[in-house]
């Protein structure tokens, strides 16, 4: 599924500028993940993936189609253990 980052600011500074996402470009989301502990959803993506101890970019980072959405992720029920947020 295609995600256009329109929020990147804030990275952590254990996440290098290699690695984090920038804002107008476009990603292609490989998964949706749940924290089971605070309910946030997170994408891992294909194009850059955040160092550890991140596992993903927080959904509302992104702009994208919401059917699309519902159409590739509701079914999914994929889960994480705790991870960081970026």
């Amino acid at each position: 599924m295609k995600l256009i980052c329109i929020d990147d600011t804030c990275k952590p500074n254990e996440v290098q500028q290699k690695n984090w996402i920038k804002k107008g470009v476009e990603y292609t989301a490989l998964r949706l993940y749940r924290n089971p502990l605070s309910g946030d959803q997170f994408f891992a993506l294909e194009e850059v993936q955040p160092d550890a101890p991140y596992a993903g970019y927080k959904v509302q980072r992104f702009s994208f189609d919401i059917d699309e959405f519902m159409k590739t992720f509701v079914e999914q029920k994929e889960t994480v253990e705790e991870p960081e947020l970026v």
